[in-house]
């Protein structure tokens, strides 16, 4: 005798999905079917569709109290062998029920779990639940497991929708959903899984979950998420109970610091910090039981140590930015108060991040403006794509000029009172522009500096330099006020200009070099009638191998790097400034041209020094002989 089923669908404001939906269950041809459709207080037309069904499905209705009640209250219901969830937006493929019974047979399996396909239609792509990964080896479709069998716990099966429950099972172990919080189906399936004996699985992919549809019942981040470690200490209690922690306790902790940080991503702004703190204190408590040689080895481990070492501000402007959407807006300002100018190139998969800083900005009067520097890749694509969907993003192709160049057409073509440079592999904290435009309105300047940190692309390590600190002592100031620290850092990143300021004393980039940013930050420093600062680190200077500054070493590279000293001391002498400034130029350049000599290795770095010996400007500076 084939095994009764009953199929629980809750239905929150779904009319347009649902005869879709109940359409494909009562097309399986499977006799014994019970359609348990809870209403859970929608305010569409939905009450009216499921009452055209007439007698062919059961209605419950009741207030809103989101899907993890309306599935409890089909539970609670439902009177056959088995019970199955299909979400209303959702609909399942023929031929699963019979597939499921012919594979239970006479056999009184705890849970049936089957295969579904995820459809993004705009991708067009269709992404399946699980595969074969997600067992370990020798288990096959014919096999009776249990959860030692399973090697993947919590990757792409943690729904409740694509399984067949026994309903007794169910009811002996008192298993149902968590209802007033979020994240109802992990703990589910969890708790089945961990109490199951009898498993049977297919890959056929029979559940059809359209992502990009309006989901069947609300769920909104705010307060609830915070229910999140009570559920996971009850996950955690129930297989100490079984004794099962030695075996479970990676994978858990694992899923733990991961849904912590994708639900804080997903969360409203206002409780996130609160969120984030409550993470890292639960998140620490347990890292002290762990091992380290098990830990180090967990997937995403580099999101978890973030979550520990990383303040509020760092972790929303990394992490939470990495994972949040883009906030587009069609406003454009005739008098912008900032341009960022962004040069590009080869930089594609570090754009997203770079440019949802921007777009994201707390303070709303800028512009973007992208310089695609003749890049290979499909960065130009990517910037006229995000342009099309933000008025604030202008998008200049040109032929490769390098980055002084690309800077260049930047300012030429910025409207904005104040310039910043961006870096397209770097990114700003997300409240920059607002808090630099308050020190603007209180100290208006040619130059601003702020700081800076540092991003080990490789590990994720957060380095936050003291840079800025060593300017504490000065509040509104010329360069001679500071002249022992303007070459503390001399990057142009780092700070904000006077669009006019620039465009008067002609200070545009060498085009086609590398080291361009000396020349052009010892006129600025000079020049400036002001410099003020903003006390905060800002600027996210990612780190990585395959950089400009961290590759290898050519002639040109060394070339370019003598021609920015030799350039900078020419323009000192040019415009008088060589014997006020050069005691502090001969230590930049030795320390530089030191360390340059260093990493330049054996061959180029004797080429260095000839090169050094050969520029009269240098030799000069140094007090070295030909």
């Amino acid at each position: 005798m084939q095994p009764s089923i009953s199929v629980i669908i809750p239905v929150y404001n779904a009319a347009e999905y649902l005869p879709r939906c109940i359409n494909s269950i009562l097309e399986q041809n499977y006799a014994g079917i019970e359609i348990i459709c809870i209403n859970d207080g929608s305010t569409d037309e939905s009450l009216k569709v499921l009452e055209r069904y007439g007698d062919k499905i059961k209605i419950i209705n009741q207030e809103n109290k989101g899907a993890a009640a309306a599935r409890n209250a089909g539970i609670k219901t439902a009177s056959k062998d088995y019970i199955t969830f299909i979400d209303a937006d959702d609909y399942i493929d023929k031929g699963l029920f019979q597939h499921f019974a012919d594979s239970v047979g006479e056999n009184d399996i705890d849970i049936f779990m089957y295969n579904g396909k995820i459809i993004t239609s705009q991708q067009e792509k269709t992404h399946f639940f699980f595969n074969e990964s997600m067992f370990k080896p020798n288990v096959t479709e014919q096999s009776v497991i249990d959860h030692y069998s399973i090697a993947n716990y919590f990757y792409g099966n943690q729904s409740v929708c694509n399984k067949i429950y026994r309903r007794a099972f169910l009811q002996e172990h008192n298993i149902l959903l968590n209802e007033g919080t979020i994240f109802e189906d992990t703990p589910f399936y969890f708790k089945s899984l961990i109490h199951a004996k009898k498993i049977k699985f297919t890959l056929k992919p029979y559940y059809n979950y359209l992502s990009d549809n309006v989901l069947s019942v609300t769920k909104t981040v705010g307060d609830n998420a915070f229910g999140l470690f009570d559920t996971f200490l009850a996950m955690e209690n129930d297989v100490q109970e079984l004794k099962l922690w030695d075996f479970f306790c990676y994978a858990l902790f694992q899923l733990e610091y991961e849904k912590l940080i994708s639900v804080m991503s997903e969360m409203k702004e206002e409780k996130r910090a609160e969120f984030f703190a409550k993470s890292k204190e639960f998140i620490i408590e347990r890292v002290q039981k762990l091992k380290p040689e098990i830990y180090c080895r967990l997937i995403n481990i580099n999101y978890c140590q973030a979550l520990i070492n990383y303040t509020f501000e760092q972790f929303r402007d990394t992490l939470l930015l990495s994972k949040s959407e883009y906030n587009f807006q069609n406003t454009t300002f005739e008098k912008p108060l900032f341009s960022i100018i962004v040069p590009v190139y080869n930089t594609r998969r570090f754009l997203p991040l770079c440019l949802k800083s921007l777009i994201n900005q707390t303070y709303g009067n800028f512009e973007i403006v992208c310089v695609n520097d003749g890049s290979p890749d499909n960065s130009g694509e990517f910037l006229q794509d995000i342009a099309q969907k933000d008025t604030r993003i202008k998008v200049i192709t040109q032929n490769n000029k390098g980055l002084g160049g690309a800077r260049n057409t930047g300012i030429r073509n910025a409207t904005g009172e104040y310039i910043l440079f961006l870096d397209s592999d770097d990114w700003l904290a997300l409240d920059t522009l607002q808090k630099i435009s308050e020190t603007i309105k209180e100290k208006p300047t040619d130059v601003g500096i702020f700081g800076f940190n540092e991003f080990i692309d490789d590990n994720m390590h957060l380095l936050p330099t003291n840079y800025i600190n060593q300017f504490d002592k000065f509040d509104v100031c010329k360069c001679t006020d500071i002249k022992p620290l303007m070459y503390l850092f001399q990057c142009v990143w780092n700070k904000y200009y006077k669009r006019e300021f620039l465009i008067n004393n002609r200070l545009f980039f060498a085009e086609n070099v590398v080291f361009e940013d000396v020349i052009i930050h010892t006129k600025a420093m000079i020049l400036a009638d002001s410099i003020t600062f903003c006390r905060n680190n800002f600027y996210y200077y990612r780190i990585r191998q395959d950089s400009i500054i961290k590759s290898q070493y050519s002639h040109k590279k060394i070339d370019d790097l003598v021609y920015a000293f030799a350039s900078t001391i020419r323009w000192l002498k040019k415009d008088g400034f060589y014997n006020e400034y050069k005691d502090v130029l001969f230590a930049f350049a030795n320390n530089i041209l030191g360390v340059h000599q260093q990493r330049a290795g054996q061959t180029f770095g004797k080429i260095l020094v000839e090169r050094v010996k050969e520029c009269s400007e240098l030799r000069e500076l140094l007090g070295i002989s030909k």
